[in-house]
């Protein structure tokens, strides 16, 4: 049951990179948590700065074609977040 604990609807407002996501989480009850930030566990996009810059914008661009203004599932093991201030989610979409 505790595996479900941390599941929401979210609706993605902007792609950081080809891993990290912002949008607004459907907390349920009417409640939604505005411009949350997301990296997808178990995926690392190369940066799109600095050398891998070329890779990275390319991956962005695709994550922007996929997900943008869509709404998605997210799952998070955990309430809190990582060093960078982001929670790590998988991430489902339709």
């Amino acid at each position: 049951m505790t595996e479900f604990l941390y599941h929401y609807k979210m609706t993605v407002t902007k792609i950081v990179d080809g891993d990290t996501i912002r949008g607004d989480v459907d907390l349920g009850f009417g409640f939604i948590q505005r411009n949350q930030e997301f990296r997808f566990t178990g995926l690392n996009a190369p940066e799109i700065h600095g050398p891998s810059a070329a890779e990275g914008l390319k991956t962005k661009q695709y994550v922007t074609d996929l997900l943008t203004n869509k709404e998605i599932v997210i799952v998070t093991k955990k309430d809190s977040k990582e060093k960078w201030g982001r929670y790590l989610a998988e991430i489902f979409y339709l």
